[in-house]
């Protein structure tokens, strides 16, 4: 299978935010180094670090998304000490939570970091390149997980926006990485962004348009995010589900997921390892998936394109798609009953092993909440004492600082 491998660089997303500082003729100016005017960016010398910016600001925030939203649907346990985690894993979320909020932070810079680069190239040589492409295509998987993951989100502090508008705007977006990568050759990017603009259309509803756009997905196509074991940037360029997991210790295999027999989904327990547990009382069982800093997290595949024309095509693709699946696991076949409830949780827990803990049983909850098997109920207790049962949350909220400091938003 061919796999695209990135070298991501760690720009200071901060400075390529920044606005510039108006100057004095005095000696007590002091030039500021983290603010870039984006008026003197050399677009031709500039765009591709710009454009290495988005995708790298997506890739941080990208395996958080993954750990969190499987604390929240149930494939990992929480085992942090820290009171947002416990309420994002239970599904109690809060407006306050530290979670919810860096992770909307992230997927907001994302956006913005790729509008910088739109302004900087516009009306350049640079407007149609691969640089171009980069950015479009991860502002619109920025807008697609906003729309899987939270209940709404702003743009550039206006009004909220719902599920519906989200999944528009990521349909644009995607689309336009699309155009871009066919008319520079991109490959890649044009794949990954049709993958990205099935899923939404899936997301959508829009079947026929999943179908279309999904089937011209070329076969064998991978595209992973990568990371690296820097030691002074782990917590920027590493990956963050192995850094949970051996480092923190916050997060564990889930039970539902351990000792499978099944190859996509290999854990050790706790007598494989020295990991101990931030809230020194939850089990460690860690994936053999993420065994390093520098283990990859896949984005987007022709293997996702499968699933999403499977599912948009209904229940006998499904059942057939899931068969498949279990055969290539070394399964045995499926036996259950084939009426269409059943074989929607099973296609669904197939694909749960097939990309396990990659941030996508977020969408599927979103569209299917009653169809993920090992989704731990509301109203069960929680795997540790004194917090609260699980919850009915089915989405994110809009976090506390964008309520505060938004005047479009209202409580």
């Amino acid at each position: 299978m061919r796999t695209t491998q990135r070298t991501l660089i760690a720009l200071a997303a901060t400075g390529l935010l920044g606005l510039s500082v108006a100057g004095c003729d005095d000696y007590l100016t002091v030039d500021n180094p983290n603010i870039v005017d984006a008026s003197t960016i050399d677009p031709l010398a500039e765009a591709s670090s710009l454009a290495l910016s988005v995708e790298q600001e997506f890739a941080d925030n990208y395996a958080e998304l993954a750990a969190y939203s499987a604390w929240f649907t149930g494939s990992l346990y929480n085992s942090d000490i820290n009171p947002g985690g416990n309420l994002l894993a239970s599904r109690n979320l809060e407006e306050t939570s530290g979670p919810v909020e860096g992770l909307y932070t992230g997927l907001s810079r994302t956006r913005a970091l790729a509008g910088l680069v739109f302004e900087t190239v516009e009306g350049t040589p640079v407007e149609v390149s691969e640089s171009a492409a980069r950015a479009t295509l991860f502002s619109g998987f920025a807008f697609l997980f906003f729309a899987d993951f939270y209940c709404q989100a702003t743009v550039d502090g206006g009004p909220a926006m719902g599920t519906a508008t989200l999944l528009d705007s990521a349909t644009v977006h995607l689309g336009n990485a699309r155009t871009l990568a066919q008319q520079v050759g991109h490959s890649d990017f044009e794949n990954a962004a049709k993958v990205g603009l099935a899923r939404a259309y899936l997301q959508m509803g829009d079947a026929p348009q999943a179908i279309q756009v999904a089937e011209s997905v070329d076969p064998a196509f991978t595209y992973d995010m990568r990371y690296s074991d820097d030691l002074a940037n782990r917590d920027r360029v590493g990956n963050y589900l192995y850094y949970s997991q051996a480092s923190q210790t916050t997060i564990s295999v889930a039970p539902a997921y351990r000792s499978l027999g099944d190859p996509r989904v290999v854990t050790h327990g706790p007598e494989n390892h020295n990991f101990v547990a931030m809230d020194g009382e939850t089990p460690i069982w860690s994936m053999e998936k993420y065994n390093s800093y520098s283990a990859p997290i896949r984005l987007a595949s022709s293997l996702e394109a499968e699933y999403i024309l499977a599912e948009a095509n209904g229940t006998a693709a499904m059942l057939a798609l899931a068969q498949e699946r279990r055969a290539a696991a070394g399964l045995e076949p499926y036996s259950g009953a084939t009426d269409p409830p059943s074989v929607l949780e099973e296609f669904l827990e197939q694909k749960t092993r097939d990309f396990f803990v990659e941030g996508k049983r977020m969408g599927d909850y979103r569209r299917h909440p009653d169809g993920l098997r090992t989704l731990i109920p509301a109203g069960t207790e929680y795997h540790k004492t004194g917090l609260p049962a699980y919850g009915d949350q089915q989405c994110w909220p809009i976090p506390e600082e964008e309520l505060s400091n938004n005047p479009n938003l209202e409580r």
